[in-house]
């Protein structure tokens, strides 16, 4: 696996849907570390890196802390996985600011 992250253009290619999930995945993941005690920093960084064009789809669903959520929370490590395959389809590109 390369360590070379893709960029895609988030303005040009996530819809309002998708930052949605993401935020409310955000949140989620505060209240699952919170009621938990389930380490989820890395996996929130993630998901924010979403936002400015970076594709960690390849590599959030099998990071440490992904493991962890998805033995505590399968549901909601299914609904990254989600997130994960939508980013996954965007064309490459990067985010015009």
């Amino acid at each position: 696996m390369s360590n070379e992250i893709r960029k895609f253009d988030r303005h040009a290619n996530m819809d309002a849907q998708t930052r949605e999930k993401i935020l409310e995945l955000i949140q989620a993941l505060t209240l699952l570390s919170a009621r938990k005690g389930v380490e989820t920093f890395s996996t929130k960084n993630f998901l924010y890196g979403f936002f400015d064009g970076y594709d960690y789809s390849n590599i959030l669903p099998e990071n440490e802390e992904a493991q962890e959520i998805k033995e505590k929370d399968f549901d909601l490590y299914l609904k990254i996985l989600g997130v994960c395959y939508i980013v996954s389809k965007y064309p490459d590109g990067s985010t015009q600011i």
